[in-house]
């Protein structure tokens, strides 16, 4: 009876063990799972309350016509040390209201092109360059004037130019404004510049003999396939935490993104092969055909426009070394520039 007993003890106590092992695994997984539910709920509600630098959400994808572009309808943070702003991208890539292509009569519009200067993912939507110029416009005046925001961040002239082509005339602009950053929109264009790249995942344009702008072949970077990782990324803000606050700092891959390609920053190699020459008295070849290029594609721009019953403005959009003296004798003495050929 004692062996009947001991093993009638053992049976029964086998599912108890399994029982009890199952309950630990599901609130181990339960522990681990609830406070990351929390922090996601969190950043829903109030925004970017973790430290670091890092972005949610705000992500370009591959683009077979501009290379890249904003994941249409999306929304997320971009913190950093300096700012903290929110992004909200409409369901037509812009980082706009949701605007129809209908204009009303009584409405005038403006729409402007360019890159980060115009796209203002650093600043509240409030104080982009197009919102506080419609702010201006309709302060006072009985006509309601539109400024639409259509830059997008990495853009080069030749992405802007296809942009109007594809899609900004549909909105039956009055006015047709390109921001022109002198800094780096040359070189973004700059198929030359660049030492004529065979692998191209951006569009870039040549002149023909006849003097006509051509479109070159080019692949854009190929869109991750949609597993659970890029499901995560589209949307889960917790994750795009992550992925561009950690993750990227440790070189894991991320997903395309468009880099800003220069700017006022760092001076480094690629600045004084890429940028610095545009201040240069005597410019390379290479740099007289991709100058040759951005001038055909601002014209070929300006002719689109009028052609839809549109005017055309060009903005510049200057260095601080065009602007502060001071920050260009510096620069000058730090690499030692001429000033005769600078």
């Amino acid at each position: 009876m004692s062996q009947l007993g001991a093993a009638s003890a053992v049976a029964h106590g086998r599912p108890q063990r399994s029982v009890t092992w199952a309950t630990r695994l599901a609130l181990l997984l339960l522990g681990l799972a609830l406070p990351v539910l929390l922090l996601e709920c969190a950043l829903r509600a109030f925004g970017p309350i973790l430290p670091g630098n890092y972005s949610a959400h705000l992500y370009l994808e591959p683009h077979p016509v501009y290379g890249h572009f904003h994941v249409p309808g999306t929304s997320g943070w971009l913190k950093s040390q300096e700012y903290v702003t929110r992004v909200d991208i409409n369901s037509r890539g812009l980082r706009e209201r949701e605007i129809a292509y209908d204009k009303p009569a009584d409405v005038r519009r403006i729409i402007v092109l360019g890159d980060s200067f115009v796209a203002g993912a650093e600043v509240p939507v409030e104080a982009t360059l197009t919102r506080r110029l419609e702010a201006r416009l309709n302060a006072g005046g009985a006509e309601t004037t539109q400024v639409i925001n259509a830059g997008v961040r990495g853009f080069g002239t030749a992405q802007e130019y296809l942009l109007l082509k594809h899609e900004a005339l549909r909105y039956s602009p009055d006015l047709v404004a390109v921001v022109f950053y002198t800094g780096n929109d040359v070189m973004n264009n700059g198929y030359w510049i660049k030492d004529s790249p065979r692998e191209r995942d951006r569009p870039y344009f040549v002149l023909a003999d006849d003097g006509q702008l051509r479109l070159l072949p080019f692949q854009a970077k190929r869109r991750p396939r949609e597993g659970w990782l890029e499901r995560l990324r589209r949307e889960s803000l917790l994750f795009g935490v992550l992925d561009t606050g950690v993750l990227a700092k440790l070189g894991v891959a991320q997903p395309a993104q468009a880099e800003d390609e220069g700017g006022d920053g760092g001076i480094d190699r690629s600045f004084v092969k890429y940028q610095l020459p545009v201040f240069s008295a005597k410019p390379s070849r290479a740099w007289d055909k991709d100058w040759q290029v951005a001038e055909a594609l601002l014209a070929q721009m300006r002719d689109e426009a009028e052609k839809a019953g549109a005017r055309f403005l060009l903005v510049n959009a200057p260095t601080k070394w065009a602007i502060y003296p001071e920050d260009w004798d510096e620069l000058q003495q730090r690499l030692a520039l001429s000033s005769k050929e600078w």
